[in-house]
């Protein structure tokens, strides 16, 4: 989880601007919603979390990096965790 967070923050922090302590603090949030949600022992949690930060991941690349095609994609894997 870690390594997925510094990593993604690597890609992002140099093109952030202002909104730079904003992505810090909510990716810290997610991260840690997707490492509680492994320390439950439910692997249901445990995949939803998952999906929910790659989703936001994509997400953000795709606002802040590198628009991309299958970008509005991420908002499909959000929406089929709720079904």
């Amino acid at each position: 989880v870690a390594l997925y967070l510094i990593g993604l923050l690597a890609i992002l922090i140099p093109v952030l601007g202002d909104m730079r302590i904003p992505v810090i603090v909510y990716g810290i949030v997610i991260s840690s919603m997707w490492l509680f949600a492994l320390h439950t022992g439910s692997s249901g949690y445990a995949i939803g979390a998952k999906l929910f930060v790659i989703s936001d991941s994509i997400l953000a690349l795709n606002k802040f990096n590198n628009p991309f095609l299958l970008a509005g994609s991420a908002g499909w894997i959000r929406w089929l965790q709720r079904s």
